[in-house]
């Protein structure tokens, strides 16, 4: 028997039940793309994605592939990825492979992909830097870059966060501004994509952290009174059903403890909103 949280079946086991995940699964089915709802049940404001360095070789064309597809003009990408992270031994070989996107140095790349011989499948994206900062230096990183496919043209919003080590949390002033930074290039329904090497823990980790944030700003100015009511943080209920929804996107005892230590950062901050009025 499945329990629902929103829209989205949560079985017996806590398992993300993956008879609801549309279509586009089954073109680029290693790169571990999964759609994500937010709590409240709307589908498809997030791609949870590996990272193209997970597995190598024509991944990373099948990467720009899939954000072509699934996305719209200003989508924004985050990487979660750790600064010289080496790709997954098993499948890699050499560690000289990178997902740096264009960069001053290197303002644009093609990725090209041939599908055995047949011309009507092959693909080729070319990627250039349109410009590039770095809001907090050494902690955040953006580019604005632009996606070219067939003669069609998009503006994408790439912000890196290259200190994120993994199975770990980060401070919380530091993931604040991180959503913050993505709140700010975020627009209307077009869905984010996040990753991290194998698109789970620190993708999953800052999914609910970002939930959690937003709802409880929304919350603090249209509910003031029931959140003056309570007594502690109701948002470690809410972090405990949204990681019923997204079984295994936390995987280390490091990152549940950052996610409490969040959601009472985040109430703290609840209050101070309302002593302000």
């Amino acid at each position: 028997m499945k329990t629902y949280i929103g829209k989205y079946p949560v079985s017996q086991g806590d398992e993300f039940d993956e008879s609801t995940l549309p279509a586009f699964m089954e073109r680029h089915p290693y790169l571990n793309a999964a759609p994500l709802p937010t709590f409240d049940g709307e589908s498809g404001r997030y791609i949870a994605s590996a990272s193209p360095l997970w597995r190598g070789g024509g991944m990373k064309t099948l990467w720009w592939d899939m954000i072509q597809q699934q996305t719209s003009d200003n989508a924004v990408i985050i990487s979660l990825m750790e600064r010289n992270e080496e790709p997954d031994p098993d499948y890699i070989r050499e560690t000289t492979d990178t997902l740096i996107p264009p960069n001053e140095a290197n303002p644009t790349v093609a990725y090209e992909l041939e599908a055995n011989g047949d011309e009507t499948c092959n693909v080729k994206y070319t990627v250039s830097l349109v410009s590039s900062e770095s809001p907090i230096k050494n902690v955040l990183e953006y580019r604005q870059l632009r996606l070219q496919y067939r003669g069609q043209s998009r503006n994408l919003h790439y912000i890196h966060y290259p200190g994120w080590a993994n199975e770990q949390g980060i401070g919380n002033q530091n993931m604040k501004a991180l959503i913050d930074l993505v709140n700010k290039k975020q627009g209307g329904t077009n869905p984010m994509v996040v990753s991290c090497l194998r698109g789970k823990g620190r993708t999953g980790t800052f999914i609910e952290a970002r939930e959690t944030w937003n709802l409880a700003m929304a919350a603090a100015k249209k509910h003031k009174n029931w959140l003056a009511e309570q007594k502690q943080s109701p948002f470690l209920t809410y972090t405990k059903a949204m990681r019923k929804i997204r079984s295994g996107m936390v995987d280390s005892s490091s990152q549940y403890r950052f996610l409490k230590s969040w959601a009472q950062f985040v109430w703290d901050e609840v209050q101070k909103i309302l002593d302000e009025n």
